[in-house]
């Protein structure tokens, strides 16, 4: 439900966020949260606008992962040593995840990996 992270959501532009299914029914139901503002105290105030719902995330059964703020890496400025990129690939997982980790704006192998089959 919403909308994905296009090329022009960068810095400078406002701020914008796709929740999880279990954070939408935190602070609201149905398409209502699309266009919602959400505030954020990480290095100073965010306001963050939620453009998307996305379904739970779970890495193991008895490990769910459902209440989830994804935003674009085009729009971070600051570094963070609790940041995850997560994307998903129709075929092969491996041959995407070298090919991301090869580039530059994504830098180098991440310490710790995890592969979620769905």
């Amino acid at each position: 439900m919403g909308r994905h992270f296009p090329v022009d959501d960068v810095v400078g532009a406002p701020l914008v966020g796709i929740v999880s299914e279990s954070f939408k029914r935190m602070i609201g139901s149905g398409s209502e949260v699309l266009g919602r503002h959400i505030v954020m105290m990480f290095g100073g105030r965010q306001d963050i606008e939620i453009v998307g719902v996305v379904d739970d995330l779970f890495t193991d059964v008895r490990d769910p992962e459902p209440l989830a703020l994804y935003m674009p890496m085009a729009q971070q400025t600051q570094p963070a040593a609790n940041r995850a990129l997560v994307f998903r690939a129709a075929n092969d997982v491996d041959a995407a995840r070298r090919e991301l980790s090869g580039g530059s704006s994504v830098g180098p192998e991440p310490a710790s990996a995890r592969r979620i089959d769905t």
